[in-house]
């Protein structure tokens, strides 16, 4: 039967940690990884003074104003006798689909080079985030989207409800998170976190602004 829609599946975000012994190891690591970056010219490095903190230093990896992904040293203590030391860098790629295609080819490429830079020097990583987006090609008020697991700080609504701007949920442009149901029933048997927007309208270039 056909309905007229269409939808592709795609990822959106990847995240994988690479584990260090100490922190020689770890800070060689980034340092030989910025290095090959900076060789190849594939984007700009900008630390992020603003979110790191002595136990997190974030670095961006940037096209023009627009951050493909970070590079982040971590350290915390791992257990509770507080004698052992636990070190790793996080490196995170942002908004693969973006529909403009000069910074998609950006991510694809830089995705590549750090994997392939990992993978010439035997350097072990694990998945540690994982984003999949649905794109969904038909009318969005067809859609609902549903979070069942809290988060902090985050306001939730009933489709109809208005936010703090007055905009009405789902029938005007932004990210909507939805969880409130009239039956506990319906919210214990939801199975899935989602939220839902017009990726188009968020990543498209605006009238009158350039990139």
């Amino acid at each position: 039967m056909k309905t007229g829609q269409s939808v592709n599946t795609y990822i959106d975000t990847l995240g994988i940690r690479c584990e260090c012994d100490n922190r020689e190891q770890r800070d060689s690591l980034s340092n030989a990884l910025m290095d090959c970056l900076k060789e190849r010219n594939i984007v700009g490095i900008q630390y992020d003074k603003k979110y790191s903190t002595q136990y997190y230093q974030i670095t961006k990896l940037q096209h023009g104003k627009t951050t493909l992904g970070t590079i982040a040293k971590g350290y915390y203590i791992n257990d509770t006798s507080f004698d052992s030391d636990y070190y790793y860098l996080n490196i995170s790629f942002y908004g693969l689909k973006r529909y403009n295609k000069i910074k998609d080819d950006a991510s694809l490429l830089l995705i590549r080079t750090i994997t392939a830079f990992l993978n010439t020097y035997n350097i072990d990583f694990r998945l540690i985030e994982l984003d999949v987006a649905m794109d969904i090609k038909a009318a969005i008020d067809k859609y609902l989207a549903v979070c069942i697991n809290r988060s902090p700080n985050i306001d939730y609504f009933q489709l109809g409800e208005t936010n703090a701007n007055g905009e009405k949920i789902q029938e005007e442009e932004g990210s909507y998170y939805i969880e409130k149901y009239q039956s506990h029933k319906q919210k214990k048997n939801a199975m899935s976190r989602a939220y839902l927007y017009d990726k188009r309208r968020k990543e498209l270039i605006k009238p009158g602004f350039t990139s």
